[in-house]
């Protein structure tokens, strides 16, 4: 259900008051997912600098997510503390997420003097 201001979120608490079940509520920004087409733009240039680069795309692929999309946390165990890494997904990305993360795949392609394609572009079909 969409909400749209805080007399919306009032009043669908106040449909399940009193109802004598448990219930969880979760508020969150609303957000289109990213797109097929920055998908294949994705796809697309990440297959540019794998074979420019002598890898898979795949690898660069792997690359990207571990670079950009991975986040250092330390977490407390008793009186220890721990490192993990939690690794993002470019599935998860809104399109505002996903533009991001594509300017920087840009600029590893342009770094590297690759020919990269941009939205206006035609894109082409990956075979991944």
């Amino acid at each position: 259900m969409k909400l749209y201001d805080s007399q919306d979120v009032l009043n669908a608490i106040a449909t399940l008051e009193g109802k004598g079940i448990p219930w969880v509520c979760e508020i969150k920004r609303d957000c289109q997912k990213r797109t097929n087409q920055q998908n294949r733009l994705y796809w697309g240039n990440i297959s540019i600098i794998a074979e420019y680069t002598g890898n898979t795309p795949e690898e660069i692929h792997a690359l990207v997510k571990d670079k950009f999309l991975t986040k250092k946390r330390v977490i407390k165990m008793g009186k220890r503390k721990r490192t993990v890494y939690i690794e993002n997904s470019t599935t998860t990305l809104d399109t505002k997420e996903f533009k991001e993360l594509m300017e920087r795949v840009y600029a590893i392609g342009e770094s590297l003097n690759c020919t990269m394609i941009y939205p206006e572009d035609p894109l082409p079909e990956y075979k991944g």
